[in-house]
C-alpha cells in the first residue's frame, strides 16, 4: 500500500466515526492505533507492536504506547480529540510538560496534526490535514504532506535508547523520576491536609523532632530523594542477572542509605558532626538485646515522660517486636510525631550536654514500622 493510499485510508476512517455525532476521544483510538502500525510494517519495523491505553507509567497514562512487545519501548502518543484545534494550549498544559520532561520520545496529536517530542523539545511538526473540514463541513478533510507525515512517524518509529548510559544520563534519568515522585508526595500530602494519613504523619514526626524547619516542599523533594535513589541502589546490589524483586529490595538497600536519609539536609553532614537522628534500617549492625522487663521499664519511662527522646540518648534499643508491642499499649494514632518519637531508641545529643557523641549505626536505630 502506497503512503497516499494508507493515510487517505486513515482519514477516511476518521471521518466515518466523526460524522456518527456521538463519538467520543476513546472512538477515534482504533483508526490511530491502525494507522501506525501499518507504518511500522510499512517501514520495515514489523517487530513493533501498538497498545492502546496501555498500562499506567512513572508520569501518568498516555494513550498508546510502542514497543516490541517485550523489553524495549519505542514511544509514547498523546491523543486529544478531533475538535482540539489548539494544541499549543495542550502543549503547555501540566500533563504534556510532565510527559515531555519523562518520555524522551513522544507524539502529540489530535489526529490530524502530529508534534513530534525528543528529549522534552519539540522537534517536527506536521498537519496532515485541516481540523475544520472535518469539524465543521463535516466532510472528509483532503490529505496534506503525505511525505512529512511519513518521516515524522518513521522518525519516531526509529528511536531507540542508547546502549551503554553514561553517568551523566544515568543521574538526568534518575532525577526526571524522583521529580515526578516529590510531586506524587506533594499532591499525597494536599490530600492529607483533611484527612492525616501515613505521609502527613511522617511529615509532623519529621518536621516535630528532626528538622523544625521543614516544609512540606522540603519534606516531599527529600522523601522522594531517599526512595529513588534506595531503590536504584537495591537495584545495583542486585546485579545485572538478577532483577530487584520487592521481596529482596529491603535486603539489598545498603544501610549506609538509610542512615544519610537527611544527608541532603544541612543539618545531618556526617555521622561525626551531625546533631540530627540518624535512621538505619534492621539490617545495620544490631543493637544488644536487653531484657523483657528492662524493655518494659524503658517503654513505661519514655510513655511519662516523651520529651526524653529529645534530650538525651536512651538505653541500648529494643527490638522491633518489643518496641512494638510496648508501644501498642500506649500509642492511639500511630502516624503521630509522639507515637515516632516512641518508636526511636535514640535521638540527637542533648543540648546541656553539646559534648556528647552523636548516636550511630551500631549503637541504636530508628524503626519506621510503615516501612
Amino acid at each position: 500500500m502506497s503512503k497516499k493510499a494508507l493515510f487517505s485510508k486513515y482519514l477516511k476512517e476518521l471521518s466515518a466515526v466523526a460524522l456518527q455525532g456521538d463519538a467520543r476521544e476513546e472512538s477515534f483510538y482504533p483508526g490511530l492505533a491502525d494507522m501506525l502500525a501499518e507504518v511500522a510494517q510499512a517501514s520495515g519495523r514489523t517487530h513493533v507492536r501498538v497498545t492502546t491505553l496501555p498500562k499506567p507509567t512513572d508520569a501518568g497514562n498516555p494513550d498508546f504506547r510502542l514497543w516490541n512487545g517485550t523489553d524495549r519501548i519505542v514511544g509514547y502518543v498523546e491523543a486529544k480529540k478531533p475538535t482540539e484545534e489548539r494544541l499549543d494550549l495542550i502543549e503547555d498544559s501540566e500533563q504534556l510538560r510532565r510527559y515531555r520532561s519523562t518520555f524522551p520520545n513522544l507524539i502529540l496529536t489530535n489526529f490530524l496534526e502530529f508534534r513530534l517530542y525528543r528529549n522534552g523539545e519539540r522537534v517536527e511538526t506536521v498537519l496532515a490535514a485541516r481540523p475544520v473540514v472535518l469539524n465543521r463541513l463535516r466532510a472528509i478533510p483532503p490529505l496534506e504532506k503525505t511525505d512529512e507525515l511519513f518521516n515524522l512517524l518513521d522518525r519516531f518509529l526509529d528511536f531507540s535508547l542508547p546502549k551503554a548510559f553514561t553517568a551523566e544520563s544515568l543521574a538526568v534519568e534518575l532525577a526526571k523520576r524522583t521529580r515526578f515522585l516529590r510531586d506524587v508526595v506533594a499532591q499525597q500530602l494536599q490530600q492529607e491536609q483533611d484527612a492525616p494519613g501515613v505521609l502527613s504523619g511522617f511529615f509532623e514526626a519529621f518536621q516535630t523532632y528532626l528538622i523544625g524547619t521543614l516544609t512540606p516542599e522540603d519534606f516531599a523533594d527529600l522523601f522522594a530523594q531517599t526512595i529513588a535513589y534506595g531503590l536504584f541502589a537495591a537495584r545495583t546490589r542486585a546485579g545485572a542477572a538478577s532483577a530487584a524483586a520487592r521481596p529482596s529490595t529491603t535486603s539489598r538497600t545498603p544501610s549506609a542509605c538509610c542512615a544519610t536519609c537527611f544527608a541532603s539536609s544541612p543539618s545531618a553532614t556526617s555521622p561525626s558532626s551531625s546533631p540530627g537522628v540518624w535512621m538505619t534500617s534492621p539490617k545495620c549492625s544490631p543493637s544488644p538485646t536487653p531484657p523483657a522487663s528492662s524493655t518494659a521499664t524503658t517503654t513505661r519511662a519514655r510513655a511519662a515522660t516523651p520529651s526524653s527522646t529529645s534530650t538525651k540518648p536512651s538505653s541500648p534499643s529494643t527490638t522491633p517486636q518489643n518496641a512494638s508491642a510496648g508501644a501498642s499499649t500506649i500509642r492511639r494514632n500511630p502516624w503521630s510525631p509522639t507515637s515516632f518519637a516512641r518508636s526511636t531508641a535514640c535521638s540527637r545529643p542533648s543540648s546541656r550536654n553539646p559534648t556528647a557523641s552523636p548516636p550511630t549505626a551500631s549503637r541504636c536505630s530508628i524503626r519506621l514500622r510503615a516501612l
